[in-house]
């Protein structure tokens, strides 16, 4: 069985190394980009089956990223995990408004978004699953 790839996008190179370290050792395939333009690239370059994205970052912070996830038809099938040590329930609710599949705020805990990770990957197969047999 292929790894599923997963992409962090954080601008914090210590919150890269921790959810890299701990998501590789649980067997998932792991790339980094530290702002939103790299993760987009990053995004048509690898495929991957979920991105954990920071919200404030520069260049390009972590919604409008998102944004643009969903309004490219290769990329808007993509989970996203937001992660963000900010509690604004203004951020929360924007980050769900663009697309996000779940928000967590920091600090965070690897079994934590093991488990989201996890799921989330399991519900993107189940509806593949179901768009192959409708079609």
């Amino acid at each position: 069985m292929n790894a599923q790839k997963i992409l962090i996008v954080d601008d914090e190179e210590a919150i890269r190394d921790f959810l890299s370290f701990g998501l590789a050792k649980a067997g998932y395939k792991v790339f980094t980009a530290e702002n939103g333009i790299d993760g987009l690239e990053q995004c048509l370059l690898q495929k991957p089956a979920l991105i954990i994205l920071d919200i404030r970052m520069p260049l390009m912070d972590g919604i409008e990223m998102c944004k643009r996830l969903r309004a490219n038809p290769l990329l808007e099938h993509i989970a996203v995990i937001f992660l963000t040590a900010d509690t604004d329930e203004y951020l929360a609710l924007s980050s769900m408004h663009v697309g996000g599949d779940q928000y967590v705020t920091k600090p965070v805990h690897i079994p934590e978004i093991i488990e989201m990770v996890q799921d989330l990957i399991h519900k993107l197969k189940v509806l593949d699953r179901a768009s192959i047999i409708s079609n």
